[in-house]
């Protein structure tokens, strides 16, 4: 398979991403699962490598395969270098590819010099003491082995497809949005993004306003029902 790129770029709206770090990703799930997009979380075994670490940003897409047994690489990771834009979190999909680690510390330190603000990859990385110094990372597991000769970058700046946390596969678009934190990791499409944040904020008081009430001593069924906590959000997706 020839390398492939693509040169499109994205300018992230710094404001936007400062209101969609406040959120937890449980508040941007439920703002998703309710306006009809419930399938937006991906897997759970893509965590933090760093317990606490969180991440918010454009999506930067890579996409990548295993090489056969002497079969040259037709890299494109350094033109990945060049295309990054500021403030993206470059999401990575393996295609499955668990034999070894695809980002170690040379590569995030390139990423970091090129702006990125972290890194998702549904596989392994290496070097972790180096990468929790440059980049906020997630990924599935930690390995010293290194990937060349093994797996190849072949693709950037298309949409990609990761594992879904219920067993579908969540497609990624080259800039939406990614928020990553101890839960998980979710995946905001890009058209509607600035009416999920503007919709977890006015959910989040609505929240706190329930968790009062329960402390309260009302009863939790009454506190749901007194909050309409969903009541302002759209319906994209009816069901």
């Amino acid at each position: 398979m020839p390398a492939r790129k693509t040169s499109k770029r994205f300018a992230p709206d710094a404001g936007l991403i400062r209101r969609l770090r406040r959120h937890a990703s449980e508040t941007i799930s439920d703002v998703l699962d309710v306006m009809g997009l419930p399938n937006q979380v991906l897997a759970a075994g893509i965590r933090p490598v760093v317990p606490g670490t969180r991440l918010a940003g454009p999506a930067f897409c890579v996409c990548g395969r295993i090489l056969a047994p002497g079969e040259p690489a037709a890299s494109v990771q350094y033109a990945v270098d060049r295309a990054l834009t500021k403030g993206c979190i470059v999401v990575v999909a393996t295609g499955g590819y668990r034999g070894s680690a695809i980002i170690g510390g040379n590569i995030a330190a390139s990423y970091r010099q090129r702006g990125a603000a972290g890194v998702v990859v549904d596989g392994a990385i290496r070097d972790p003491q180096e990468i929790r110094r440059l980049l906020p990372a997630f990924a599935t597991h930690v390995t010293p082995r290194r990937p060349g000769g093994r797996w190849n970058v072949v693709a950037f700046g298309e949409s990609i497809s990761m594992p879904g946390q219920d067993g579908n596969e969540v497609i990624v678009h080259p800039g939406d949005f990614i928020l990553g934190d101890g839960s998980g990791v979710v995946v905001i499409p890009r058209s509607i993004v600035g009416e999920v944040v503007e919709a977890a904020d006015r959910l989040v008081p609505k929240e706190k306003k329930v968790l009062a009430a329960i402390r309260r001593g009302v009863d939790r069924e009454q506190a749901l029902k007194s909050a309409d906590r969903y009541g302002h959000i759209r319906k994209i997706v009816p069901r």
